[in-house]
């Protein structure tokens, strides 16, 4: 049965925590992951969430270590917490951020501080925020004021984000900023309906305000953060170090909201939203204060944000620059003496990379000359296989030995005038992987023409190319 799909579209979104929820197998409650080398139920290596070790068996599936997914579990967090990707910069469009909405809304009654527009729905998304935060009337003290027909006529603050990401609000002419805590942010944001929520450019059934406030934390399964095993010890990954930390504090808080000790409560709720947006972003929190992000072993924690961005993130390091079978990378070096469609190959480089040719009545002296020369002589081959079925290294063999039969496969050497891929990195266009001709050359490097290079964008620069056999 065909059940392939034509995608038409791709949608992004937040998080709710009913989602979260719904996705999560288990709470996790237990910052420790093992007793006595069973994984504990509650602990960030429960087996609802997966397993690790080939003999265990995940209790959400009943799947082994290679079968199952993994499941997400989730942790309840006892107060909010700001999502610094949505403090003030802007994660979703040209405007949607915790701030720009605070702006556009009134800090008392929680609506829009204007009617909503006629025609709000043909103005791009990205831009409906600057459009709306422009038309807020001010008064004569060029304040904002909540100017809505179903509005209270309250006067807005200002709001700023302290270096905890901490809130802040102040009103024209006085000094002293008030605390803005997140679980009044989060209590506003819930109170905007979904004809506002539209008009700030957002999509309510993807996206709304309040999800840009952590109130449940999802917690990615076991196989996403596996332990290092060493000889001597067995080191856990960042995220489970990270999430170690959360769960602490956050038994912490709760413990003093029942003891009503609101001097501890605020040090820990610091502590807290460092920790989760150390572990989000990564954001270091300068040197000489009381809160540091923490470390291992001196070395920052890696973030989620650090596992997706840059050279050696998921994207860039395991999904477009693939290494690949068949294929060779050194450096360009400019060679006059070539033709346009020639490529000059290193003689170690065309001794790895072999052409599997097939054995015929017509080839046959040329094979046999290949395989006594053996991997070691150029031109030479470096295995052999017998009718394509079985593979015998010729290192392993005494190549007087060996016998041919029409059909084999020698996977000899390359030699002039085999056609090659080329290809330089980033590959935009299809100029950027073009067929040459081999001329085999010593040294170590790829030798072009530098007529070539305006279609790679190439210049010899010591940037490393690849051809593919």
């Amino acid at each position: 049965m065909d059940i392939s799909r034509r995608v038409e579209g791709l949608r992004f979104g937040i998080l709710s925590p009913k989602e979260i929820k719904d996705m999560s197998v288990c709470e996790v409650t237990k910052p420790l992951t093992y007793e006595n080398g069973v994984p504990i139920s509650g602990g960030l290596n429960d087996l609802k969430m997966g397993p690790i070790d080939k003999n265990e068996l995940c209790q959400s599936c009943w799947q082994d270590s290679h079968a199952c997914p993994g499941h997400f579990g989730h942790i309840d967090l006892v107060i909010p917490v700001f999502n610094v990707q949505f403090l003030s910069n802007t994660r979703m469009g040209s405007s949607v951020s915790i701030k720009n909405i605070l702006e556009s809304i009134c800090i008392v009654c929680g609506k829009l501080l204007i009617d909503i527009p006629d025609g709000i729905d043909k103005i791009h998304y990205k831009k409906r925020i600057a459009y709306i935060k422009s038309r807020i009337p001010l008064n004569e003290n060029k304040m904002k004021v909540c100017a809505s027909s179903f509005g209270c006529g309250y006067l807005q603050p200002s709001y700023s984000f302290g270096k905890y990401n901490e809130a802040f609000y102040s009103y024209s002419g006085r000094e002293s900023k008030v605390r803005l805590r997140p679980e009044y942010v989060l209590n506003l944001f819930s109170k905007i309906d979904n004809d506002t929520v539209r008009a700030l450019g957002m999509n309510p059934d993807h996206a709304r305000p309040e999800w840009l406030i952590f109130t449940r934390l999802p917690v990615p399964p076991p196989a996403l953060r596996p332990a290092i095993k060493s000889e001597t010890a067995k080191h856990e990954d960042d995220l489970v170090i990270s999430f170690e930390q959360i769960i602490k504090i956050n038994k912490q808080i709760a413990t003093a909201l029942q003891q009503g000790n609101q001097k501890v409560l605020n040090w820990h709720e610091q502590l807290l939203n460092v920790y989760i947006n150390a572990m989000i972003s990564g954001k270091k929190i300068a040197t000489g204060d009381a809160i540091v992000a923490f470390s291992t072993g001196g070395k920052p924690i890696k973030s989620i944000k650090d596992r997706l961005m840059n050279k050696d993130g998921r994207v860039r390091g395991n999904l477009s620059g693939k290494r690949v079978d068949f294929s060779g990378r050194t450096v360009i070096t400019p060679d006059p003496t070539l033709a346009l469609d020639q490529i000059g190959i290193p003689i170690d480089i065309a001794m790895n990379l072999t052409f599997p040719e097939i054995v015929t009545e017509d080839n046959m002296d040329e094979m046999y000359r290949y395989i006594y020369n053996g991997p070691n002589k150029y031109p030479g081959a470096n295995s052999i296989k017998d009718q394509g079925v079985r593979e015998l290294l010729l290192k392993h063999l005494d190549t007087s030995k060996i016998v041919l039969k029409p059909g084999d496969i020698v996977e000899r050497h390359m030699i002039d005038n085999d056609v090659v891929l080329f290809n330089r990195q980033p590959s935009l266009h299809k100029m950027s992987m073009m067929a040459h001709n081999v001329k085999v050359l010593p040294e170590k490097t790829f030798r072009m023409s530098v007529n070539a290079c305006t279609q790679y964008n190439a210049d010899f620069d010591g940037k490393s190319h690849c051809c593919q056999q």
